[in-house]
């Protein structure tokens, strides 16, 4: 795992020194062993301090938006979903590698009150 941690710094430094204007420049990152009385006793924390980009998310205040622009939002997530997926490069992509509408809702653009995560029906979007 150690070595995903050090490309990411290693793209984050070089998006940096290009002052690249789409993603947060780095400021510091730390990497630090557990003792026996850490969360993972011999495990490791890495922390990564980068810059705040101005703007809002447009995720916050979901629920205040209309049903169209609450659509458009979830078509534009899945959009870069499946870019992401596509160009990660880090693992081979499996047959896994799907869009299934349940990846609306730990981003939010979905909300599931009843527990029933298999019919979207149920969901309120």
């Amino acid at each position: 795992m150690q070595w995903k941690l050090e490309a990411e710094i290693e793209g984050l430094r070089r998006l940096t020194a290009a002052v690249c204007s789409s993603t947060s420049a780095l400021f510091a990152w730390k990497h630090e062993n557990q003792g026996s009385d850490g969360w993972v006793p011999g495990g490791y924390i890495d922390s990564i301090l980068m810059e705040r980009l101005p703007g809002s998310m447009p995720l916050l205040g979901l629920g205040k938006k209309n049903k169209e622009e609450r659509t458009e939002l979830r078509k534009a997530l899945k959009v870069a979903w499946l870019y992401i997926v596509d160009w990660e490069d880090w693992r081979e992509s499996t047959e896994k590698d799907i869009w299934r509408d349940t990846h609306y809702i730990p981003w939010n653009p979905a909300w599931v009150q009843s527990h029933n995560y298999e019919d979207m029906s149920t969901w309120e979007l």
